[in-house]
């Protein structure tokens, strides 16, 4: 089942730092397959530094040191792949 955005917000819930981004797919049925690429691309960041849904996705942060860190760090991972 997927993440409902509403716990998607709850989870930014006492970061600091929180970044909002439209990762928009060209895909035309982007729903469970966008879903399944996005937990392959951020498996090691689920729920720690990045929270998604479908094509909406969080960065966020306790710290503002390292928030533009966990940005770079996004923008990699979604560049590699």
């Amino acid at each position: 089942m997927l993440p409902i955005t509403d716990v998607m917000i709850d989870n930014t819930y006492d970061f600091k730092r929180m970044s909002f981004m439209n990762g928009f797919s060209r895909l035309e049925e982007p729903g469970a397959t966008y879903q399944s690429a996005m937990s392959t691309i951020f498996r090691d960041h689920q729920r720690k530094t990045v929270e998604y849904y479908v094509d909406n996705i969080a960065i966020k942060s306790h710290d503002k040191n390292n928030h533009l860190h966990y940005l770079k760090t996004v923008f990699n991972l979604m560049r590699a792949h």
